[in-house]
């Protein structure tokens, strides 16, 4: 049934009374294609761990995908570093007005557009260390250069997490 599912387009989305969001049923549809929109508006959510989705390495769709979490304090996107197909980007983080960081561990840089990471609190993104010189200069990441910064400091400037 659901594991052959290839679109999870706005499966959560507007679930505006959620403070946690558990993916774990998520975990075994590999084929995946589009999370366009998953989680968007969720406007309580505080925090989502992505791990569950670490799987889905067909996925091209990325587009709304936390779009409008306002409460979301955070967002550690390193389980997703397997998507290297993802094209659309747009708005993936738009809107989430609290973000206190950003964690990516790609070793390419996705192709962001310019609305990826817009009104995001301009809270410090974080990538690998030997990484940030080309995440500075990638296709519009050159317009977040001021925010990106080695994954080695982030337990230094969040000592207690």
């Amino acid at each position: 049934g659901m594991v052959k599912a290839t679109n999870l387009m706005s499966l959560l989305s507007g679930c505006s009374s959620l403070k946690t969001i558990d993916l774990s049923p998520l975990s075994k549809m590999v084929k995946v294609e589009s999370l366009y929109s998953l989680v968007s508006a969720c406007s309580n959510l505080t925090s989502v761990d992505l791990s569950p989705l670490s799987g889905m390495v067909e996925v091209t769709d990325l587009s709304y995908f936390l779009y409008g979490c306002e409460r979301l304090t955070s967002i550690d996107l390193r389980p997703l570093s397997g998507m290297i197909k993802v094209t659309d980007l747009s708005d993936l983080l738009c809107n989430c007005t609290k973000l206190k960081y950003i964690l990516i561990a790609n070793t390419t840089p996705w192709p962001i557009s310019t609305y990826t990471f817009y009104n995001t609190n301009s809270c410090p993104i974080y990538v690998p260390d030997e990484l940030v010189e080309t995440y500075k200069t990638a296709t519009n990441w050159i317009y977040q250069s001021s925010r990106i910064k080695p994954m080695s400091d982030f337990s230094t400037d969040f000592p207690d997490i």
